[in-house]
């Protein structure tokens, strides 16, 4: 049995994707796919779909289904500082809260970004 894998990014997260077809798109993430590795962006690129219907032969209907990316290929984007940044996690009044490691911003649960007074 696979453990489940965790991941430093999440839901709701600002990030910018660093290689693959749709390389330099930034976007917040929609969903997080954790068997598969992968997330869809609210920006991402869509593909087609076709589906017959099974009462009438001659009508199909098309549906916009979004690209996934795999997760490796994207980095977490820092609005405060315009940069990527890998996530780290340190404890702040007996919290344990995520932070960009270039610039120190603490990273809060809705995604809005506080500026590290501490350095």
């Amino acid at each position: 049995m696979k453990k489940k894998e965790k991941f430093n990014i999440r839901k709701g997260d600002q990030v910018k994707v660093i290689a693959g077809d749709q390389k330099g798109l930034r976007g917040q993430i929609l969903s997080i796919n954790s068997k598969k590795s992968t997330i869809i962006l609210d920006t991402g690129k869509f593909r087609s779909k076709f589906f017959k219907s099974i009462k009438e032969k001659d009508k199909t209907e098309e549906k916009r289904i979004p690209i996934a990316i795999h997760i490796s290929n994207v980095m977490p984007w820092d609005e405060q500082a315009n940069n990527i940044s890998r996530i780290a996690f340190k404890i702040v009044e007996n919290k344990k809260q995520r932070y960009f490691k270039k610039s120190g911003n603490l990273i809060l649960e809705t995604s809005k970004i506080i500026n590290n007074q501490n350095g």
